[in-house]
């Protein structure tokens, strides 16, 4: 998976209401979000690459990465961007590093078959590309 680059721009639901839409979402408090609150086929609806919080609830987390949408656990990333910075992330390696300071920031990588997942697009994509008939 290449290394994405986001702009960071805020964070929270009001930044739906306000119809903003950011290629990053950060956020310092931890996500315990249920479904009907903010759904992630929304955020990648919305063009949102990634999300990075201190913590997700697992059922957002789970269905963030079902449709491929990269969730990034990292405690520290709060306290070291402000709104307008670029991110650079690299889900494979745990690094995301903030370009604008040079800032660099590690997080527990995913393991190999949620990487598998996010390569393929989403589960869906990811299950018929293991089950289809090879010629």
């Amino acid at each position: 998976m290449d290394p994405k680059k986001m702009v960071i721009i805020g964070a929270g639901s009001a930044m739906f209401t306000q119809g903003l839409v950011a290629d990053l979402i950060l956020d310092g408090s931890a996500w315990n979000l249920a479904l009907v609150d903010i759904d992630p086929v929304a955020l990648k609806t919305a063009g949102v690459a990634a999300v990075v919080a201190t913590s997700f609830a697992r059922i957002f987390y789970r269905n963030a990465i079902n449709i491929g949408l990269p969730v990034v656990e990292c405690p520290e990333a709060h306290a070291n961007f402000h709104v307008g910075e670029i991110a650079l992330i690299n889900i494979e390696k745990g690094v995301l590093v903030n370009e604008s300071t040079g800032r660099t920031m590690r997080f527990e990588p995913l393991p190999p078959f949620l990487l598998e997942i996010l390569r393929s697009g989403g589960l869906v994509s990811s299950t018929r590309k293991r089950f289809q008939p090879k010629p």
